[in-house]
């Protein structure tokens, strides 16, 4: 809410309303617009599988799922088939295959901007279709004794009719309907997962690493993005590591600790400003958007007393070098939970302490442009810092 207190403010401030009753109503109803609340999106699926033991070391998991998506004015099909195959080499070891399709009839659309981002969910409309992937997978998984299991996999994801925010639009920008601020596209996503996993005993948890590397392509007559050349995806976090493990000291005490890494999320921010046109000659929306910082200059201008001084108002444009091309730092935290649990006369009693972040790692969840002694920086702002909770449960 504060991005629509500081803009009804700066209308008020402009004269263009009298409260901020009528302001507010008219930025609720932008955004209403923006994010197509009055779109309506039925579905229908048809789902069906069957487990095939095709001899003692081969097995097979087939299946189809069928989606019809109805909007206003369209319906869209999807025939996904899907198919799983294990290989058992020893009776320790297996081998797994799969190749899976799969459509989605609501968009996840993200702003780039590390400034102010953030995630909408879009319909599909008779204009935007529906999200398409195709997925193939392989991996290996080995038992090594007593509930510790390893397993390596690969995979590789290619996705069609992806969404991503035109140059230079974003939601709180919009004077019409959010379809006209979009780009469709493509996208392609690979990496590799290794896992090992303990499940038994007392004391038991996981260690998990994953790379991947996820890029978009927006090269359609007229939605090109970044010239219509590959780049980064904002979800490209290329190392990911998670550890986790638990101990059970009786029927009463458990203790849990968590850590884990990730490499810092891609996005864009603002790297040159220009400053140009007159604010009198935009419309007193764009005028109050973040993206047009108001800039001041003192003009002389010709007298019959040698000249008065007068200040023209101009527009303050930000760029940018490449799409998704700055990284935010990378983030760890490692959480601790102590947890009691006792049986009642009619029920059970919990009781669980939980410490997030217990080191109080100041991770960046998004940037600003700053200064700092005269001298324009980028910082950071950490939104979950050391956070401890507490909680009781009663079941009954």
């Amino acid at each position: 809410m504060d991005v629509y207190k500081n803009t009804i403010e700066k209308k008020i401030i402009n004269g263009t309303a009298t409260s901020a009753q009528p302001a507010y109503k008219e930025i609720r109803k932008l955004v209403d617009t923006t994010l197509g609340h009055n779109r309506d999106l039925k579905t229908i699926s048809l789902y069906v599988e069957d487990d095939w033991s095709l001899s003692e070391r081969w097995k097979a998991n087939i299946g189809a799922h069928y989606s019809l998506y109805l909007v206003e004015g369209k319906s869209y099909h999807s025939i996904e088939p899907r198919l799983s195959l294990r290989y058992l080499l020893t009776d320790k070891m297996s081998l797994k295959a799969s190749y899976t399709r799969m459509s989605q009839g609501i968009h996840l659309l993200s702003s780039s901007n590390l400034v102010m981002p953030s995630d909408i969910w879009v319909p599909a409309t008779e204009n935007i279709p529906i999200t398409k992937s195709d997925q193939w997978a392989a991996g290996v998984n080995y038992d090594l004794g007593k509930g510790v299991e390893l397993s390596a996999e690969g995979y590789w994801k290619l996705t069609d009719n992806t969404l991503d925010y035109k140059e230079g639009s974003s939601y709180m920008t919009a004077q019409g309907d959010w379809e006209s601020l979009v780009a469709v596209g493509k996208g392609k996503a690979y990496g590799v997962e290794l896992f090992l996993q303990k499940k038994t005993g007392r004391t038991n948890g996981w260690v998990s690493y994953t790379w991947s590397k996820s890029l978009r392509k927006y090269d359609r007559p007229g939605q090109e993005i970044s010239g219509g050349r590959t780049f980064y995806d904002g979800n490209d976090r290329r190392n990911n590591i998670n550890v986790a493990i638990f101990h059970r000291f009786n029927e009463h005490w458990e203790i849990s600790a968590s850590w884990s890494y990730m490499t810092g999320k891609r996005g864009i921010i603002s790297t040159t400003a220009m400053y140009g046109g007159i604010m009198e000659e935009f419309d007193p929306f764009d005028q109050m958007m973040s993206s047009w910082a108001p800039y001041w200059q003192a003009i002389t201008k010709p007298g019959s007393d040698g000249g008065s001084a007068y200040f023209q108002q101009y527009c303050r444009y930000y760029t940018y070098s490449e799409r998704n091309g700055f990284k935010l730092p990378d983030s760890h935290h490692l959480d601790i939970g102590i947890n009691y649990s006792a049986k009642l006369p009619n029920g059970e009693l919990g009781i669980g302490l939980t410490i997030y972040n217990i080191y109080n790692r100041q991770n960046v969840s998004y940037a600003y442009l700053g200064y700092d002694e005269g001298v324009n920086v980028i910082k950071g702002v950490c939104m979950f810092p050391f956070m401890p909770s507490l909680s009781l449960t009663l079941k009954f």
